[in-house]
């Protein structure tokens, strides 16, 4: 009995030491009938075709409609023109490492933009999709295609984006009145799901736990040992054969295409001040000069900005000059202030880069003015002669028994003390000869006009 229950063990021991050995070995693969065949990746696209940045040239100017001119209610939009010194930003999402492309850059004067390690581009004149694919064929040169965005990797069309890891399940509602990560109101005894160290609302949570994937779960498998004993030996199964990555190369079923530079979406480009257009306002208004262009101003804008009419404005003479552009030569808009005012906005002309918006001065401030310069031209002829007329007199008073050989003599010394005064650096530059000539005839007198006192 003792050797037939001993026989049974050893039985028992060695069958186990099998399942145990069997389940080490990886059995043979075998071809899946129940799952297709995968798919051969696509092949790889050819390289990106060289396009040299330089041939990428600023455009001509957009026209502006003539008839009827863009007005309030209607304006137009026009593709900015990069200028200096405007303020561009570029951004590329993975540079080269220790080498980021992130900030704005300063157009300069040369029209170029530094890149700092990857060079220069110039994108004076350029529109912002002009300016982005040449920076983009700029940068060509330094990194691959994948990091520019030139090369787009999607499911095919139709197919379902498949979700990564399990489904969150639904959190239960919170209670009435308790808002989101607040901490509620204290209650006696915390329920028993809670768990400690958290606020009530978010102990009674689930937690996101990894759900196990496992291709091979344990099997149990039951071993005799004697008799009707029998044990339970759970046995893992044998590991799934792992098939070795392909590198380079899209996942089967997936499509791979060429993007174009202006499309690229790993690289950003944009204007963040705009510094470089402006429009003008002369004349009779507070505070006449350029204003900044920002695409929608209007002449009521305009008005505004300047600070309104002055007293001397004339209402009725505001024209609105707007220089050659696209081929079309000047234009002259007469302004209708009072209708603008009473809300025609078909009068209201919207304002472009360049434009002069001209108020001109009432016409009899300008004659009072012309009188004015006209009267104080006189009123300094007379002042001049007065003045002489009063030295004069004065010197033949202080030395009535010299003769005319000798006040001709001090008046010329006068004479050339007074022209080295007028003709200092930045004065007149008249003719002294004729000059000295005229004033000694006014002032000689004649020799008997002196007499001796007595």
């Amino acid at each position: 009995m003792i050797l037939q229950r001993v026989v049974a063990w050893v039985a028992g021991f060695v069958l186990l030491s099998a399942l145990v050995q069997a389940a080490d070995e990886p059995p043979a693969t075998k071809p899946k009938t129940d799952k297709p065949a995968a798919k051969a990746p696509p092949a790889r696209l050819p390289e990106f075709p060289f396009i040299d940045p330089e041939t990428i040239k600023p455009g001509p100017l957009t026209p502006i409609p003539d008839d009827p001119p863009p007005h309030e209610g209607a304006l137009i939009d026009q593709p900015y023109i990069i200028e200096p010194p405007d303020l561009i930003i570029v951004e590329v999402l993975e540079a080269l490492p220790g080498r980021p492309i992130s900030g704005e850059r300063l157009v300069r004067p040369d029209g170029k933009i530094d890149l700092g390690f990857y060079g220069q581009v110039h994108v004076r004149g350029l529109t912002l999709p002009q300016a982005k694919e040449k920076i983009i064929l700029h940068l060509w040169k330094f990194l691959p295609d994948e990091v520019l965005g030139l090369i787009e990797v999607r499911p095919p069309e139709g197919e379902p984006k498949e979700e990564m890891g399990p489904k969150e399940p639904a959190l239960p509602p919170l209670p009435p009145g308790v808002k989101p990560y607040d901490e509620p109101k204290k209650k006696p005894g915390p329920p028993a799901a809670a768990r400690p160290g958290l606020p009530l609302h978010l102990a009674a949570r689930p937690v996101r736990t990894a759900a196990r994937r496992d291709d091979n779960p344990p099997t149990t498998v039951q071993v005799p040992v004697g008799g009707s004993v029998t044990i339970k030996v759970e046995v893992q199964g044998p590991p799934k054969p792992v098939e070795p990555e392909r590198e380079n190369e899209a996942e089967p079923g997936w499509v791979e295409r060429r993007v174009g530079p202006v499309d690229s979406n790993r690289v950003f480009v944009d204007v963040t001040a705009y510094n470089s257009k402006f429009y003008y306002v002369q004349g009779d208004v507070a505070a006449p000069g350029k204003m900044p262009f920002t695409g929608g101003e209007t002449v009521l804008d305009a008005l505004n900005w300047a600070g309104g009419f002055i007293f001397t404005a004339d209402r009725k003479n505001v024209r609105l000059y707007r220089p050659a552009r696209a081929g079309k030569p000047l234009k002259v808009l007469p302004i209708d202030v009072d209708a603008i005012e009473r809300g025609e906005a078909k009068l209201n002309y919207q304002l472009f880069p360049g434009d002069r918006l001209i108020v001109g001065r009432d016409a009899l401030v300008v004659q009072t003015t012309q009188q004015d310069r006209l009267a104080g031209s006189f009123q300094t002829l007379v002042n001049s002669l007065m003045q002489l007329s009063f030295m004069t007199r004065t010197f033949n008073q202080a030395a009535p028994n010299v003769t005319p050989a000798q006040s001709e003599a001090l008046m010329k010394e006068w004479f050339d003390l007074w022209w080295k005064t007028a003709n200092a650096p930045g004065g007149p530059k008249p003719d002294e000869a004729a000059f000295r000539e005229l004033l000694l005839k006014m002032l000689r007198r004649p020799a008997d006009a002196i007499t001796p006192k007595k």
